[in-house]
């Protein structure tokens, strides 16, 4: 027979159990009466049906709250606390997180800044009333501009030197005192009145010697090919008869600057591609996709000699015909 309660009754009752706090476990023992289940703990199947509910929720700012005042106040137990020891084995931290933990320990300023240095005080917030004259006393002790500025430098030179040549700064004036300070090609010194540059065999990284920023990148531009630089001493050594001929199937704008920069009609161009086979005539390749074969002239004589591609124009732009005859023997080692 079930009970049956007076209103007063039922009012003081829901008024008791508002004030009182209840435990989880007394919670879920009250849920599951209400519901009719059996007390005791989930099985397999009903955890991983609740895994499976929890997965894609985001948890909330209050319940992450909670969880972490839980998690900071749980206990480790002795095996947890083993399991972390043993997985923290054999790392250390370094010297420097080690003084810093115990700077920290001690309360004392970190790092090489004293207590009373503008960016610390600055960083906690506080600003001593003598600011501007310790900014001013900082000032004074630094080294001048030209100074600093030079020592920086100095040690660039010195770094680069060693890890991009595996030279040192006597080894590179020795070379430059053998070569009298001027560049192995065309034997003048660098006109821009920086440091010759150190020029190196890209397979093999041997030093072969000093040139000017001209010459060097000129090689560059050959890719420190002997026989691409022979091929353009042929080129250049060649006498070409161009032909006038006349074209009307062309665009204003390309006729006009095949007239007024090289003195040549589009007709002409189209017999230099055809004679050439389409190919560069120094390195035998054809022009990149989308790009074209540019007009090569002498610009003392102005006369035509012939189509190149960009690498080999570029080239044969920064040298003369004695520098490139130079610059041929240089690649083969003699001089």
């Amino acid at each position: 027979m079930s009970r049956v309660f007076s209103e007063e009754h039922r009012r003081k009752l829901s008024l008791a159990a508002s004030k009182r706090v209840f435990t989880v476990e007394e919670r879920l023992n009250m849920s599951k009466r209400r519901t009719g289940r059996k007390l005791g703990p989930h099985s397999e199947e009903t955890k991983e049906k609740i895994r499976a509910a929890h997965r894609g929720k985001k948890l909330s700012p209050e319940h992450k709250k909670k969880i972490g005042e839980s998690v900071r106040g749980t206990i480790k137990s002795p095996e947890t606390r083993a399991k972390i020891s043993s997985s923290n084995k054999g790392k250390r931290h370094s010297e420097a997180t080690r003084k810093m933990f115990s700077l920290m320990r001690k309360g004392k300023p970190l790092g090489k800044h004293r207590p009373d240095c503008p960016c610390c005080v600055a960083r906690r917030g506080k600003l001593p009333p003598n600011i501007e004259a310790i900014i001013r006393a900082n000032k004074s002790r630094r080294l001048p501009e030209p100074i600093r500025i030079g020592r920086r430098k100095a040690i660039s030179r010195v770094v680069t030197l060693r890890n991009r040549y595996g030279i040192t700064v006597e080894e590179y004036d020795h070379l430059s005192e053998l070569q009298g300070g001027v560049c192995a090609i065309c034997k003048n010194p660098c006109p821009s009145g920086k440091r010759l540059a150190v020029d190196h065999a890209h397979e093999t990284g041997k030093v072969r010697g000093l040139l000017c920023r001209k010459c060097n990148r000129g090689i560059g531009l050959f890719h420190d090919c002997l026989e691409l630089v022979r091929s353009a001493l042929t080129y250049l050594d060649r006498d070409l008869q161009v032909p006038v001929i006349r074209s009307s199937c062309a665009t204003k704008s390309r006729t006009y600057n095949l007239k007024y920069k090289y003195g040549i009609t589009v007709g002409t161009f189209n017999w230099l591609l055809e004679y050439q086979k389409k190919v560069c005539a120094i390195c035998l390749k054809e022009a990149p996709t989308g790009k074209h074969l540019y007009v090569d002239h002498d610009h003392t004589t102005k006369r035509i000699r012939g189509l190149l591609c960009n690498h080999c124009n570029l080239g044969l732009g920064h040298f003369d015909i004695d520098s490139l005859r130079r610059a041929a023997s240089y690649l083969e080692g003699k001089c």
